[in-house]
C-alpha cells in the first residue's frame, strides 16, 4: 500500500477482502448439529495465506465460546474453532502489521447467534482492543478516516455492518446477496448469473465519487433442489 499517495479517498480505493474470513478451516469435525461444512465454507485459505495473497479487509463473524471464557469465531450457529479466539488472531495481525510496516487492514466485526449476555460480549470486545499490547495499532473512532494519509493507526475496527462512515452522507452500501433469489428448482448457472448481477450491479454504483461501498462476492443456496454452495457459486 505504500504506492498510495497520502491524499488518497479511502473510498476511491480498491481493497481487495474475504468474506467469513474465518471459514477456511471450518470441518465436520468442528460442528456441533449444524449444516454440512461446505454449506458455511467461504474460503480455502487461512487468514495468514490470505494476508500474503493481498486480502487486506476481512469479514469475521464471532461470539462467546460454548464455556463463555473467550471471544471465538461462529458462522450462524456453527462453531468454527473452540480453541482459535479472536485475540490469538490479533496478535497474529499485529506481528504481520510488524513485518509489513506499510500495511494497514480493515476488520468488519459482526456478532452472531443470541444477544444473550450482550453485556460480557461487549466487556470482552472491549478488553480485546485495549488490553492488547498491539493496541496503539488499531483506529478508535466512530468513523473510518477519510482519507490515506488519515489512517495512522494499521488496523481500522468496524463493529456492526448497519453503518460505515466514509465520507458524504457517512452511510456505508453494503452487498451481502448471499442468496440469490432463484427457484428451488434452479440451475447452478442461474443462481451464478442472478448473483454476478448483483455484484456488477453495485460495482457499477460504486462509480459515484465519494459513498463508501463493501461487496461480497460469495453466495449459496444449499436448500435447493441440488444444494448451491459457496465453492459452487465461486465458479462463476
Amino acid at each position: 500500500m505504500s504506492s498510495y499517495p497520502d491524499d488518497t479517498k479511502l473510498v476511491h480505493m480498491n481493497i481487495p477482502g474475504a468474506h467469513d474470513a474465518a471459514t477456511w478451516n471450518y470441518t465436520l469435525e468442528a460442528k456441533l448439529k449444524v449444516p454440512p461444512s461446505d454449506w458455511l465454507r467461504c474460503q480455502e485459505k487461512s487468514i495468514g495465506e490470505m494476508l500474503e495473497s493481498g486480502i487486506r479487509a476481512f469479514d469475521l463473524r464471532l461470539e462467546q465460546d460454548v464455556a463463555h471464557v473467550n471471544l471465538v469465531f461462529w458462522l450462524g450457529t456453527a462453531l468454527l474453532s473452540q480453541t482459535a479466539s479472536v485475540d490469538d488472531m490479533m496478535f497474529g495481525f499485529y506481528q504481520w502489521l510488524d513485518e509489513h510496516p506499510t500495511e494497514v487492514l480493515f476488520l468488519s466485526w459482526m456478532r452472531e447467534g443470541s444477544q444473550v449476555n450482550a453485556a460480557a460480549v461487549q466487556q470482552r470486545i472491549y478488553n480485546t482492543l485495549l488490553d492488547l499490547s498491539g493496541r496503539e495499532a488499531i483506529y478508535f473512532a466512530s468513523a473510518c478516516p477519510e482519507r490515506w494519509e488519515d489512517n495512522r493507526a494499521s488496523i481500522t475496527v468496524i463493529y456492526n455492518e448497519d453503518r460505515i462512515n466514509g465520507s458524504g452522507d457517512g452511510t456505508a452500501h453494503i452487498e451481502d446477496h448471499y442468496g440469490p433469489e432463484t427457484l428451488p428448482s434452479s440451475s447452478l448457472q442461474e443462481n451464478i448469473d442472478v448473483k454476478l448481477d448483483a455484484v456488477q450491479s453495485h460495482l457499477t454504483n460504486s462509480e459515484q465519487p465519494d459513498p463508501l461501498y463493501w461487496g461480497f462476492a460469495s453466495g449459496k443456496n444449499v436448500q435447493h433442489d441440488v444444494a448451491v454452495t459457496p465453492a459452487l457459486i465461486a465458479q462463476g
